[in-house]
């Protein structure tokens, strides 16, 4: 079994991935079903800890998604995992960064992190390194933000699914004013029809909603795929 890092933004990223890795067949060694117990990393033997959460995929990667507060804080943590890594006893075999694209051009973006990532990867170390970026590309309507972000990729798929409810959430932004931020319609999404669910779990429940778990796999593009599949079966 090899073991790979994931960085990620926030907490919210780190949910909707926990949701999506298990549509995918992952599991999670802490959930015994009842009770949640101390999940130890099988290569490392350190507990995993720190807003980390594990996944394991059969016998072949054990993964720690690691968020960070923000973009640049998720990417100066993968590079120092990738400088460290001549000094580190078990280093992980892959190290991949989750961030949303922002304003900026896909392209252009995968190309500068996966840049910064082989940068800071010593000469003699082989650890295979990936960018994922959120987006969302198309027409979704209302209740939806511009911004390429996470918040963009999750609304975008419940108003696909949903159809009155983009409407429902746009004209409800209007009536209190302002200027909405991403998180702004994602929020209004939760607080409308899974307030009881909170926050956190809002994020790893549209995975289990056939609807929209559909809507998200068609919205995640062949790269995320083939970063995925990679990811599963682990380095060659």
């Amino acid at each position: 079994m090899n073991w790979a890092e994931l960085h990620c933004e926030g907490f919210h990223d780190r949910a909707f991935l926990a949701g999506w890795l298990e549509t995918r067949g992952w599991t999670d060694p802490g959930w015994t079903g009842r009770i949640r117990s101390r999940i130890r990393n099988p290569i490392t033997q350190k507990d995993v800890t720190k807003g980390r959460f594990a996944f394991q995929f059969e016998d072949t990667m054990f993964l720690e998604i690691i968020p960070a507060g923000g973009k640049e804080g998720a990417v100066r943590n993968a590079c120092r995992t990738l400088k460290n890594s001549p000094t580190n006893a078990t280093p992980p075999a892959q190290v991949v960064v989750v961030c949303d694209l922002d304003e900026e051009d896909l392209a252009a973006c995968l190309q500068r992190l996966q840049k910064r990532l082989l940068a800071s990867r010593p000469p003699s170390v082989q650890i295979q390194t990936a960018t994922l970026i959120w987006h969302a590309a198309g027409e979704f309507g209302p209740g939806v933000p511009l911004e390429q972000t996470l918040e963009r990729l999750v609304c975008g798929a419940l108003s696909r699914a949903y159809r009155n409810r983009g409407q429902t959430v746009q004209e409800w932004l209007a009536a209190i004013g302002g200027d909405p931020l991403p998180k702004s319609y994602s929020w209004s999404h939760m607080a409308g029809w899974y307030a009881k669910h909170g926050c956190d779990d809002f994020y790893r429940l549209v995975w289990r909603e056939e609807p929209v778990r559909s809507e998200l796999q068609a919205l995640l593009d062949d790269h995320w795929m083939e970063e995925l599949t990679a990811l599963e079966s682990g380095p060659p």
